[in-house]
């Protein structure tokens, strides 16, 4: 059985970037972003990674001011990583 969390988000924007400038936004160091030429990531695929896997990143067909971003991550092992990183910054 494997665990994680999917989310798909509708996102506006007064003015809308484009794919690939989100993308870019998006892409750091806790941000797996996967651009047009990859596969979205999904629950299998992300077993273990401790970054939050972006793609999918089109525009609304129907609203140019808007995007979708699908998204997904391994929660156990996210919940893990953010746990370690609270317990260095208070020691």
């Amino acid at each position: 059985m494997f665990h994680g969390h999917t989310i798909s988000l509708w996102v506006e924007f007064e003015d809308n970037p484009g794919v690939a400038e989100v993308e870019l936004a998006l892409n750091g160091e806790y941000m797996d972003v996967r651009s047009g030429d990859q596969e979205p990531p999904n629950i299998v695929g992300v077993v273990g990674q401790e970054e939050v896997a972006v793609g999918a990143v089109t525009l609304d067909r129907n609203y140019p001011q808007a995007c979708w971003i699908w998204a997904v991550s391994d929660n156990l092992r996210l919940s893990a990583s953010n746990s370690m990183a609270v317990a260095r910054q208070l020691l």
